[in-house]
Order: structure tokens, then C-alpha cells, then sequence
């Protein structure tokens, strides 16, 4: 009887991207665990994004949001440079804010959309 290979195992989300893709489930969590969102003020914070689908119309693309001070070392970590160009269709309104100590990006009341 001849043995058969035991199966591998698939691969775990947390496995790194691959080779030439940016690692943004890195980059998010490294800006977790080091505190990279931390903020005081709406001013503190900035998005960070490899890539872009969208802009304008009150809204932002983005793959994460830091404070101003952790952008260089977000792209650093997730393996990528700022997106450039954006495609110009309207993105959902958002607002980038320190929330409880931490930036977000969030959308706004209601009654300020426009």
C-alpha cells in the first residue's frame, strides 16, 4: 500500500501578501499595536492609501487613516507609496476625525451631507 502526502494546510489570512502586492492587513495592524492612530485633534490625523477608487464629491478613498506624524512609516510597513491618481468618480462622504483618542474616517451627520 503506498502512503499518501498528509494535505498542507491552506494559507492563514495573516500570511504575507504576495511578492509586489502591498500588505495592508500588516500595515493596520502594526498602526494598531504601535499606536500609529492616536490623536488629540481632527488636524492629527491623515489618510493612507496604496491604491484609489474614487475622489471628490465630499468623500476619500482610503486604506487606512494615522496620525500625521506615522504616514511615511505606514507606507514603509505596508510596502507601497501614496496613490497619485484617482479615478474620478464621487466616493461616499466621509470625514477624517480624532474619535475618542484615535483617527477615523467616518461619515457625517445626515443633515451635513450635501
Amino acid at each position: 500500500m503506498v502512503a499518501c502526502a498528509k494535505p498542507q494546510p491552506l494559507a492563514a489570512p495573516t500570511d504575507p501578501p504576495p511578492l509586489g502586492q502591498p500588505d495592508l492587513d500588516g500595515a493596520r495592524a502594526e498602526a494598531s499595536a504601535q499606536g500609529w492612530r492616536s490623536c488629540e485633534l481632527d488636524a492629527d490625523c491623515a489618510i493612507v492609501r496604496c491604491g484609489c477608487s474614487c475622489s471628490g464629491c465630499g468623500g476619500f478613498s482610503a486604506d487606512d487613516t494615522v496620525h500625521v506624524d506615522q504616514v511615511q512609516a505606514w507606507y514603509a510597513r505596508a510596502g507601497c507609496e501614496e496613490a497619485q491618481i484617482c479615478p474620478m468618480v464621487c466616493c461616499s462622504p466621509r470625514d477624517l476625525v480624532c474619535q475618542d483618542g484615535a483617527c477615523a474616517a467616518v461619515s457625517p451627520p445626515a443633515a451635513s451631507r450635501p
